[in-house]
């Protein structure tokens, strides 16, 4: 005998916040940068103009994708879709890739980013929230090696606690690097700009063809031609907010 199984069952949607456990790390994530001062997110939102998303949301989303070793956009943006503590922090919004790439080039918001990186990091560390022995940050396992980071994990020395931020810091940087490569690989991959304003135009003129037709069609084929002109708007709005430059 199996459990009952039913995809297409209709269910309420879930409170994501019950499915992730009391001490998860992307739980410190969120409480950490819910603590950054309004006046510092204004400060970032006054220099680069109003963004399409929350800039702490941003950050939730990005610092979470690190702390498991993923730096690729495309990787991340794919994340809010389909790991649960991810859609929490990203409260099910879904930025592209494109969205969250800007983000990370924005000098204003790569300060936020690097402040909290340091401070989350180093709280995490102290709170064995993250590997003793290894750090996913950059893709890659980074080895506690002395020759190279000279980190010295849950260790309560005060030599400790008096260079990790600075160690912190110099990693964050080096990883800086990684996050470049990502990147640029998530550009090579794109359709090129000019390819995207020839989309756009293909189908603004298919657009206005349907409204054409709207005024020679029968009540019938109305509502099939309203539906199939709300399918390529909706597809171009897409189109001119993610992938257009602004």
């Amino acid at each position: 005998m199996y459990i009952n199984y039913n995809m297409d069952q209709l269910i309420l949607p879930m409170d994501l916040e019950t499915m992730i456990p009391e001490h998860h790390v992307s739980r410190t994530i969120h409480q950490q940068v819910e603590a950054i001062p309004e006046t510092d997110i204004q400060s970032w939102q006054t220099a680069e103009g109003r963004p399409s998303y929350h800039p702490k949301m941003m950050l939730k989303v990005i610092l979470y994708a690190y702390s498991q070793g993923v730096t690729s956009g495309r990787k991340i943006a794919s994340m809010t879709q389909e790991n649960i503590p991810m859609m929490w922090l990203a409260g099910q919004q879904t930025p592209s890739y494109r969205t969250i790439n800007r983000a990370r080039i924005s000098p204003h918001f790569d300060i936020l980013l690097k402040n909290m990186f340091v401070s989350f990091h180093t709280f995490a560390l102290k709170q064995q929230l993250i590997s003793g022995e290894k750090m996913y940050v950059d893709g890659t396992k980074v080895e506690a090696n002395a020759n190279k980071y000279s980190f010295v994990w849950r260790k309560s020395s005060e030599r400790f606690h008096a260079n990790l931020q600075e160690k912190i810091s110099a990693l964050y940087e080096e990883m800086k690097q990684q996050i470049a490569l990502d990147i640029e690989k998530d550009e090579k991959e794109d359709f090129s700009i000019a390819q995207l304003e020839q989309l756009d135009q293909v189908l603004s003129e298919t657009i206005e063809a349907l409204d054409a037709s709207l005024c020679e069609a029968d009540t019938v084929h109305q509502k099939t031609v309203k539906q199939e002109k709300r399918m390529w708007t909706k597809q171009q709005k897409q189109l001119q907010r993610d992938y257009l430059p602004r």
